[in-house]
């Protein structure tokens, strides 16, 4: 889901990160850093989730499906912060956040098309 208001690359629980990207719980490099979530613990101290240096490939799907994806090679969106994961103990976000910096930096086209309701992302 493409959020204008969140000002990093990707945001996404833990157990996203695992399901989509097939790769064991051993596999997952060192962080490079962490973000302050807009979340709190039981004391209300604001939840930091640690930043991972990768990068994801994008598959297009079929407008209006959340399945079928379109017979095209996948092309490499480029995360210069990488990916935050967060808690699956958090509950949140319910889906992956792809957020401004990640179109901002990247050599891709994001057109939001409003009367239409959906949101397209191509490489250029």
């Amino acid at each position: 889901m493409f959020d204008t208001a969140f000002n990093d690359c990707l945001l996404m629980q833990k157990s996203h990160f695992f399901d989509w990207a097939g790769a064991a719980r051993l596999q997952l490099p060192n962080p490079t850093g962490s973000l302050d979530l807009p979340y709190y613990d039981k004391r209300g101290k604001p939840i930091q989730a640690p930043l991972y240096p990768v990068d994801v490939w994008v598959h297009r799907n079929v407008p209006r499906s959340a399945d079928e994806l379109l017979p095209e090679e996948p092309f490499r969106l480029e995360l210069p912060s990488g990916v935050t994961v967060v808690p699956d103990s958090i509950g949140k976000p319910r889906l992956p956040i792809l957020g401004l910096l990640a179109i901002t930096k990247s050599p891709v086209e994001a057109i939001v098309h409003g009367e239409q309701e959906y949101f397209s992302l191509h490489e250029v």
